[in-house]
């Protein structure tokens, strides 16, 4: 048995679309299925080769088209051990749940979705790693019309460009040398969802023939992509005892996540039945090692071998692991212009963000007033802001009204002098806006230059933190039942 190694490049967005609970965003892997290599080179097969040999080798297993993951800086990753967590208050602190004894789960996590497990001086590392993605924002067309739909948009997530992924094709040389030829023969590909329009686009950057290599034994199984276990009556099942059917050894320990996998065949443009599955980089500790271990290594284990599935290796996990840091990739913004309706809304959400800020420092501020002014005064006043003049009818007052305001004060100035230069102050709080955290890095002001908003305008600042200043000062002075003297 040989192995057809790959490695592709990805040249434009891809789509490999996976199950998602929302209608108007679709999701991506962040691998190559191998039934997705399966697809394109059958399509290459048929074109070049007609049907001679097609169901041989791509219906009844002939070649086994294993998964492609992604690789970085030169190494190769596959799905993360779900064994290995992390602290919570340290991530850097990895922990083997084979080997950990406390029962205070609620303080680790699970780690990465990609690892790199290697040995260097006598010491185990792990390198995480998560292949990069981007959100793109369409609008929904009328084929009818052929115009796009103003106000019905979708999101598609894609895999960004120029990251390699690394996979294989297990078969005969004589069979792996024809698959070689299509591929050396067609060195643009294209994969995923969307693949005529802007995405799927992919470049072959090596197709190598290598001998198929068996690893050490050792007593964990290691899933290196998902499993489907069939039961008597056909229906896929995920519990411990059908595992241990097929493996004739018994399970001590295991960590392990259950799924489903749906696929759409569209040329029929209907589903089929879900399969449920045992998820990648799920680990199972085994009483002893399998009669059949190699054929198991190579041949994979239950239902769609040849599309990927059941793909294991039989390792050592009684080690302690250390983490070693790669370099954070810095997000790229999207090249692809954002939707008016979605600009739309983040507009209005600036906004929001902003009045409520400068409603709250005026609540605060109108709080830590002296009650010395009267309600009619604190009314009219109100009503100076809502007109949008407030500077030219506050110049109007009469003496005793500005001379009530001066015997009020907020903090160490007066109410009348703190009025007369407000807008020097609501400036001051509307710039502070700005290093409002929207998420743990990012700030309004990011949030601002990445869709291109507006700041809320002076006068709708001013209208906002005018009138709840003014209504507050007003409900605090019927609260507090005082009057301010002989003023107004």
């Amino acid at each position: 048995m040989k192995k057809l190694e790959i490695q592709i490049k990805l040249i434009s967005p891809i789509i490999i679309s996976e199950a998602s609970g929302d209608s108007t965003l679709t999701k991506t892997l962040s691998y190559i299925p191998g039934s997705t290599m399966l697809g394109l080179i059958a399509n290459l097969f048929i074109k070049t080769n007609g049907k001679n040999d097609f169901d041989r080798l791509f219906m009844m297993g002939g070649l086994r088209f294993l998964n492609l993951y992604p690789m970085h800086d030169n190494e190769e990753y596959l799905p993360c051990p779900m064994n290995i967590w992390a602290s919570k208050s340290d991530p850097n602190n990895l922990v083997n749940m084979f080997e950990h004894s406390d029962d205070n789960l609620l303080q680790l996590k699970r780690v990465g979705s990609f690892a790199s497990v290697y040995e260097m001086e006598k010491t185990k590392f792990i390198s995480l790693f998560e292949p990069r993605k981007k959100l793109y924002f369409h609008h929904e067309r009328d084929y009818d019309t052929g115009i796009s739909k103003e106000s019905k948009i979708f999101t598609y997530e894609a895999l960004d460009p120029e990251q390699t992924f690394k996979g294989s094709v297990l078969g005969k040389q004589e069979d792996l040398l024809i698959i070689k030829d299509l591929l050396d023969k067609n060195k643009v590909l294209r994969i995923g969802k969307s693949k005529t329009a802007q995405y799927g686009k992919t470049e072959l950057i090596s197709a190598e023939i290598k001998d198929f290599e068996q690893t050490q034994n050792g007593h964990f199984m290691f899933l290196k992509s998902d499993m489907i276990i069939k039961n008597i009556n056909y229906s896929s099942v995920t519990d411990l005892e059908a595992i241990e059917k097929i493996l004739g050894v018994k399970i001590e320990n295991c960590f392990m996540e259950t799924g489903k996998n749906e696929v759409s065949v569209s040329y029929i443009k209907a589903k089929k039945p879900v399969d449920y599955v045992i998820k990648a980089g799920s680990v199972f500790e085994l009483k002893s090692l399998p009669a059949k271990i190699d054929n198991m290594k190579l041949y994979g284990i239950g239902e769609r071998r040849w599309e990927g599935f059941g793909d294991v290796a039989f390792m050592t996990f009684k080690d302690s692991y250390s983490i070693k840091k790669n370099e954070d990739i810095k997000p790229i913004k999207p090249n692809t212009s954002c939707p008016q309706l979605i600009k739309d809304i983040c507009q209005k959400t600036l906004h929001k963000i902003q009045k409520v800020h400068l409603e709250s420092h005026a609540v605060n501020v109108a709080l830590s007033i002296d009650r010395c002014i009267s309600k009619s005064l604190a009314s009219r006043l109100e009503g100076f802001a809502s007109s949008g003049r407030f500077e030219e009818y506050f110049q109007q007052l009469r003496k005793i009204s500005k001379d009530a305001l001066k015997k009020c004060y907020v903090d160490n100035q007066t109410l009348y002098n703190y009025l007369k230069e407000i807008d020097k102050e609501i400036k001051k709080e509307l710039k502070a806006t700005m290093s409002l955290k929207m998420s743990s890095s990012r700030s309004i002001e990011d949030f601002m230059q990445d869709f291109a908003l507006v700041s809320l305008s002076d006068d709708e600042a001013k209208r906002a933190y005018l009138n709840t200043f003014f209504l507050t000062l007003r409900r605090s002075l019927k609260k507090d039942e005082k009057k301010g003297g002989n003023n107004e």
